[in-house]
């Protein structure tokens, strides 16, 4: 899976940081290199260079051939970015983002992102590629953050945020997914991810502020 070599790349790049800070430079290069080559067979084999997303997967038939899933998965580039496997400015990992949502974008009375297209699970109108799922919406929010040159560039991050602030219950509450039409909230409710992924996604804002010069002193927690 693309998501799960991203998570690899990030962790063997923690490893070799861990290894940095307690003098062991043989394994922090060791754990540096082996992240670099995650990242490269990442983009070599994961790669769709027709449409420009990432496969959600590959593997192997029975006779050796390798067979991909090319299901737009909106995982496979959050991870990309999250874990630090690509820069969000790079062209590649922008095309694929700006694809992917293409196919995973819900654009009903209540918009947002579904995890996959052709998402099935509790999925109410399968006319859409599934359910707008905090998480995913939140994904998104992230990556405009982290792509952000300028307090005008945080309107968007702001319009999700405060998407997520309007479609929650009164008591703040945040479900799994949400009924595309009616906001209904739909499974887990509430959702310790959802809400977990809100407040990055409002330290990540809050962060931008400082680096930008907006705000120097905005995110007390560090």
């Amino acid at each position: 899976h693309t998501y799960t070599c991203a998570t690899v790349y990030g962790g063997l790049m923690a490893a070799s940081m861990f290894a940095g800070i307690l003098g062991k430079k043989t394994s922090e290069g060791i754990f540096a290199t082996a992240a670099r080559e995650v990242k490269d067979a990442t983009i070599k084999h994961l790669l769709d260079p027709e449409t420009g997303m990432f496969y959600k997967m590959i593997h192997f038939s029975d006779s050796g051939e390798v067979i991909a899933d090319k299901t737009p998965d909106i995982s496979s580039v959050y991870g990309l970015y999250t874990f630090g496997a690509m820069h969000p400015d790079d062209p590649i990992l922008e095309r694929a983002v700006h694809e992917t949502l293409k196919h995973t974008m819900v654009k009903t009375e209540v918009p947002g992102i579904a995890r996959y297209a052709g998402d099935k699970y509790w999925t109410v109108d399968h006319s859409t590629a599934g359910n707008p799922w905090f998480i995913t919406t939140l994904w998104l929010a992230e990556f405009v953050t982290m792509k952000a040159r300028s307090e005008k560039d945080l309107e968007e991050t702001k319009h999700w945020l405060f998407w997520a602030a309007r479609h929650a219950l009164s008591s703040g509450v945040m479900s799994e997914q949400l009924n595309p039409h009616n906001g209904d909230h739909i499974s887990a409710t509430p959702l310790a991810w959802s809400h977990s992924e809100f407040v990055l996604v409002v330290l990540s804002y809050l962060d931008k502020l400082e680096e930008l010069g907006i705000c120097p002193a905005c995110n007390p927690v560090k």
